[in-house]
């Protein structure tokens, strides 16, 4: 009896066995769940943050990669090759672009404010992200006789705080904005540009 129990045993476990590993292999015609690229077809992606906070990348295309790369730092990673929308958070904005990938590649995000035109790469492409994140200089002037709370509403949310009768210079996303101030007892808006080096002058509304 106990040898009829064991053998039966010894079937299904065998049975069972066989079920699963069947279960594990593909059926033809039909894509694997898991991750099959040979690490031979992966490239090179080389990230350099120049800038003295966090940044952040977005990837979406045959994969999808999320990075974060450190202040003043690089970074390596292996990925896919192929097209890709890539998004990019950094000095303060985010901006979005589609990008080929299909060698090794170096992305390199300047100081705000700054670019990296004279960067190259041996045998591979390198990007400057300051094409797609357009930081420009920009000089805010308190023109009333109170201290003055400014909101800046645009490609990018920006608060700042002017001394009264003083000015200060900051770096921004480029583009257009709503501005808002607080001066006087009383606040205002209006819309303004922000270019490279230009200035936004506010009063008493």
């Amino acid at each position: 009896m106990k040898m009829k129990t064991s053998i039966r045993f010894a079937l299904l476990l065998g049975l069972a066995s066989i079920i699963l590993l069947t279960a594990a292999v593909p059926l033809p015609g039909r894509g694997f769940s898991f991750a099959t690229i040979d690490p031979a077809d992966l490239v090179r992606l080389t990230v350099e943050n120049r800038t003295t906070n966090y940044m952040y990348m977005w990837l979406n295309g045959p994969q999808v990669y999320y990075f974060v790369i450190k202040p003043e730092s690089t970074s390596y990673f292996t990925i896919e090759p192929g097209s890709y929308r890539q998004t990019v958070r950094a000095c303060g904005d985010t901006a979005s672009k589609s990008v080929v990938i299909h060698g090794h590649t170096r992305m390199i995000m300047p100081m705000c404010g700054g670019n990296a035109k004279n960067a190259t790469l041996s045998g591979g492409a390198v990007y400057d992200l300051s094409n797609l994140i357009k930081i420009v200089r920009v000089t805010v002037v308190n023109e009333s006789s109170t201290n003055m709370m400014v909101i800046l509403t645009g490609p990018a949310t920006y608060v700042f705080t002017v001394y009264e009768d003083d000015e200060n210079v900051y770096t921004i996303a480029k583009g257009k904005y709503q501005v808002k101030w607080w001066a006087c007892g009383e606040s205002a808006s209006k819309t303004w540009s922000a270019f490279s080096d230009s200035k936004l002058k506010l009063d008493c509304p």
